[in-house]
């Protein structure tokens, strides 16, 4: 309910897993929110290299793919502890199974995590093809440094010859080049990839390189530096085809370079729809955001609204109830800022209490007038049928809890309106509890309440000034209070009479 915490949901949609280089905590990163999100402890991502650390063999959990495909919760024939596992299959662009989302447990819970399961699986084909790809460049540039190390460099013109001959064994793409950047030679797989027959065609034509200065430019910088080194261009195939490559190269002679195209298309578009869809992420975690917000804003409205039901009678107005919501938000604050009990609260606590603190006096609604606007003393009889009212909001506000799915801040309204006129010393309404029997909710209203009721001015009474309300509470710790919390709300008399004065009626 409070607004840090709406901020802080834009943290928990989805992971960043870009901060790590390493793919297996890229991975673990994913699983952790997977956790997080869906509530299943066993979930296993199985791909090629790590299966043994499921205990399983990726074999053995074959499913053909027409059974798999787009399903949520299918059955693997278990060689995980003779369990059932249930999952998602993980599919390259060809459609071919590169990794295993697993769950160790049958949850029907799982159904409705169906966006976020295939998120963490998008998320996961992008990891592990990027990898792929980095790796197939890795071994490309080992093996242009190993040609670099075999001392190439000291290679006549007719040994160049013997490295066109070399070269055309290898199923890279590779070619031979002069420093002015014109193709000399080139393997079969060169030819392959670009979609040219011939060399002199390539040379000739004005559209192979779709920036031509640029590849000038990279090119005469990378030979400068009398070292292997690489950049990436766009180049247009015979047939038109726009690609993405790499191109490593390295002096030879002082005539000629050797040079290694890798096809990185793939790699260019996985990044850019990774962006992409961080972006759409971001939109999408914005607007979540901000739905939360007119959300709490409006549910605010609504529950002061309904508050106000119970005051519409009798003198009082919103700034009672926005007093106190204040001086319960801020002595809530105080307990977990000091954490004097033997349990802690949380944010969301304290954001609940706020706003359910509202309610506490619903139960009015169904007090008579006669009693509820009696300007003089109420008989025995009337003050019983007064006291109901605590029970009558409990009755409310617990059915309209199990109506709305056991919201927290209804479970606290429904706690705090049955017990708010307990006491500490257990001489209370309606069950006659003591000390820490009553609820933490309840103590802490209690003592809003009476201080602005003190400090309030009504028919048959004259507004009390602050200081003489704040002795009230001391006098009344261990009494009607809890001595702590009494403690607490006197220490921040200053903080109180500001509230005070500017929820004034």
């Amino acid at each position: 309910m409070d607004k840090r915490n709406n901020l802080d949901l834009k943290a928990q949609l989805f992971p960043s897993v870009n901060q790590h280089s390493d793919t297996e905590a890229q991975i673990d990163t994913l699983k952790d929110w997977l956790k997080r999100v869906t509530g299943v402890k066993d979930i296993f991502f199985i791909h090629p290299g790590n299966e043994a650390a499921a205990g399983v063999e990726l074999n053995e959990l074959f499913i053909p793919i027409e059974v798999l495909e787009r399903e949520l919760n299918w059955p693997i024939p278990a060689s995980l502890k003779g369990q059932e596992a249930y999952g998602h299959i993980v599919q390259s662009e060809e459609g071919k199974p590169i990794s295993l989302l697993l769950f160790r447990e049958n949850s029907g819970q799982l159904a409705k995590y169906n966006l976020e399961i295939d998120l963490v699986a998008n998320k996961l084909k992008v990891i592990l093809e990027s990898n792929f790809i980095k790796e197939r460049i890795n071994r490309l540039e080992a093996f242009t440094a190993v040609l670099f190390e075999a001392n190439i460099k000291k290679l006549s013109e007719m040994q160049q010859r013997g490295l066109a001959l070399l070269i055309d064994v290898f199923s890279f793409p590779l070619y031979i080049a002069g420093k002015d950047g014109r193709f000399i030679h080139a393997n079969q797989a060169f030819f392959n990839l670009v979609k040219y027959p011939s060399l002199s065609d390539l040379n000739n034509s004005a559209e192979f390189f779709v920036e031509p200065e640029k590849r000038k430019n990279e090119f005469q910088t990378i030979l400068n530096r009398g070292e292997i080194n690489n950049y990436s261009l766009q180049i247009r195939t015979g047939e038109g085809r726009l690609l993405d490559v790499s191109d490593s190269i390295i002096n030879i002679t002082e005539s000629f370079i050797l040079g290694v195209f890798f096809d990185i298309t793939e790699l260019v578009r996985l990044n850019r729809e990774n962006r992409e869809a961080l972006e759409i992420q971001e939109l999408l975690n914005d607007r979540i955001i901000s739905a939360a917000e007119l959300l709490q804003k409006t549910q605010t409205t609504s529950i002061k609204s309904l508050a106000r039901l119970a005051e519409y009678r009798d003198a009082e107005t919103g700034d009672h109830l926005q007093r106190i919501c204040e001086f319960t938000g801020l002595l809530a604050r105080k307990v977990k800022e000091k954490n004097p009990f033997t349990f802690k609260i949380s944010d969301s606590y304290v954001s609940d209490l706020y706003v359910s603190s509202m309610l506490h006096d619903i139960g009015k609604v169904a007090v008579p007038d006669s009693i509820l606007l009696k300007p003089g003393k109420l008989l025995p009889q009337e003050w019983d049928i007064m006291k109901q009212h605590t029970v009558w909001g409990w009755t409310i506000l617990s059915k309209a809890d199990k109506e709305m799915g056991e919201q927290s801040f209804l479970t606290l309204a429904a706690a705090l309106a049955l017990h708010h006129h307990e006491r500490f010393d257990g001489s209370g309404y309606p069950h006659s509890l003591a000390g820490q029997d009553i609820p933490l909710s309840a103590r802490i209203v209690a003592i809003a309440d009476v201080y602005d009721a003190l400090t309030s001015k009504r028919p048959y009474k004259e507004a009390w000034p602050h200081e003489l309300a704040i002795q009230e509470i001391k006098i009344q710790r261990g009494k009607q209070f809890c001595p702590v919390l009494a403690g607490f709300f006197c220490e921040a008399e200053i903080e109180i009479a500001r509230i005070a004065a500017r929820f004034s009626d």
